[in-house]
């Protein structure tokens, strides 16, 4: 399964549209057709929200690591790390989501 294919499948067509920046909800369809190519910046995205998404899944349950995703951070200035992903915040949203994982996020 494609980063993009898990990605989907974990939060949805519209939480991953809304992440890479796409205009419409079904364009991680047609990326994962192969009817549309994924720009690049969108790209940069999907890969950072994978390995945030591997970070989280490592050691919390699937339920957990979404609602860690779309609930609000003060580590990103009260975003959510969806939002953050979006902004082109990657690092912090990653190092946000190392905390939480192991436990340090206070």
């Amino acid at each position: 399964m494609t980063r993009l294919a898990v990605l989907v499948e974990a939060l949805g067509e519209t939480a991953v549209a809304f992440l890479a920046g796409a205009n419409r909800r079904a364009t991680p369809a047609l990326w994962l057709s192969g009817t549309e190519p994924i720009p690049e910046l969108s790209q940069l995205r999907l890969d950072m929200a994978y390995q945030v998404w591997e970070v989280l899944t490592a050691e919390h349950n699937p339920d957990v690591a979404r609602r860690w995703l779309t609930g609000t951070k003060p580590r990103l200035d009260h975003r959510s790390p969806l939002e953050g992903l979006r902004a082109g915040d990657l690092n912090t949203a990653f190092a946000a989501a190392q905390a939480f994982a192991d436990g340090t996020d206070g």
